[in-house]
Order: structure tokens, then sequence, then C-alpha cells
């Protein structure tokens, strides 16, 4: 699985880091951000949800709320920020999307009838 990758403009100058871990705890945050989209009050208050999550999600000193909000480009933001919620959430994983479907399909229908058939 590749890196998550963040790009910022600190101190005048552009700095990349990376972040090979994420843990499942984090990856159910995300979920659980998108899943309460309706109850946030403010379109602020839903990307500041995501930018803690980004902070949570790399870990790293130099990267806090504040320099998240000095150092994305405005024009670049939701492709930035949606970006990096994408790769915590999985959903450039071709593996994860194909377990995904799976659970949204719901259960197997031919199961159910050969079940209930023994019944």
């Amino acid at each position: 699985m590749k890196a998550l990758k963040l790009k910022l403009k600190i101190n005048g100058k552009y700095k990349e880091f990376s972040q090979d871990f994420i843990p499942l705890q984090l990856q159910l945050d995300a979920a659980e951000i998108n899943e309460h989209i309706a109850e946030y009050t403010s379109e602020v208050e839903y990307v500041k949800a995501k930018l803690g999550l980004i902070v949570k999600a790399f870990d790293n000193p130099e990267i806090t709320l504040e320099t998240l909000l000095s150092g994305i480009n405005a024009r670049e933001a939701y492709t930035a920020i949606d970006g990096v919620m994408n790769e915590i959430l999985g959903m450039n994983d071709p593996n994860l999307i194909s377990a995904q479907k799976k659970v949204l399909a719901g259960p197997n229908i031919e199961t159910q009838s050969s079940d209930s058939s023994e019944a």
C-alpha cells in the first residue's frame, strides 16, 4: 500500500510529509465523520473535523490545524483534504473497495434461501 502524502507550505517553503501506517481506528473515525455530515452546523465545522483527522493521521508535530490552514493553497484545499481522507478510508485500495462492495450488497440471497429450506 502506498504512503499517505501531504504537501504543505511552511515558512515560505514547500515540504512533503508521508505516513506509511494508518491505524484502523483512524479509518473508522474518518468513516464516522462522513456518516455524520448532516449533523455539522457549517461547512467550516465539517472541514475542520476532517483537518483534525489529518493531523492525527500524520502524527507529526509540524502538522497542526494551524499549519494545515496556512500551508494548503485555498484553490487546492478540497482536492488535498479529500484526497487524504479518501486514502485514509481506503477508497483507492482495490482490495478494500471490493470488500466494501460485498458488505454493502448485504447477505447472499442463495445462502438465505438454502438456510430457510432446511427449517
